[in-house]
């Protein structure tokens, strides 16, 4: 096994801890792991200033990390951004030229306008919505009303009491016999 010096850090590392780049130099792990970073930082900041610094909805100006790039026909989109910070350039301006950028709130706002029908989901035909239960709905006595319900009643301490009393039960043996086989 041969070990190399990272050319960033000065680490030693084994070619099993260690990535090539395009240009054919290997970094270990954690270093390529940086400049992947950097480079996808760069790019955002890049987009960013590209398609005007700006929120196109509210004309909220933000740091880099709150915009999205929105598709005005998804039926368009070739990438989201997951992918597209990996491409060159190029792709990425063509990808954007199909894009408006948005804070995340008004992104979220028109994806919620474009997927829900309010109509649809208030129609009788799905039901009532769930309710929380009042605590006189809540069945006692159960480890899960202890642990969901947060219901501290002697009944449910009780319940949640035995469950962790028999599951130590059953690690304790398990926990004897590993240490006896070692």
């Amino acid at each position: 096994m041969r070990s190399n010096t990272c050319p960033s850090c000065h680490i030693t590392y084994t070619n099993e801890n260690a990535y090539e780049s395009e240009d054919g130099r290997r970094r270990c792990r954690k270093c390529t792991s940086m400049k992947r970073v950097e480079t996808f930082i760069r790019k955002k900041v890049w987009a960013v200033e590209l398609m005007g610094g700006k929120c196109v909805d509210c004309n909220g100006v933000f740091p880099y990390q709150i915009y999205s790039f929105h598709h005005l026909d998804p039926s368009q989109k070739d990438y989201d951004w997951k992918s597209l910070k990996k491409q060159k350039e190029k792709t990425v301006l063509e990808e954007l030229q199909k894009c408006v950028m948005l804070c995340m709130n008004c992104h979220a706002i028109r994806h919620i306008d474009m997927s829900k029908n309010l109509e649809r989901i208030l129609d009788k035909e799905y039901g009532e919505p769930k309710r929380p239960k009042t605590s006189n709905e809540l069945k006692h006595g159960l480890d899960s009303t202890y642990n969901h319900h947060k219901c501290r009643c002697e009944l449910c301490v009780g319940a949640h009491n035995k469950k962790i009393r028999e599951y130590r039960k059953k690690r304790v043996p398990q926990k004897r016999s590993l240490l006896r086989d070692s």
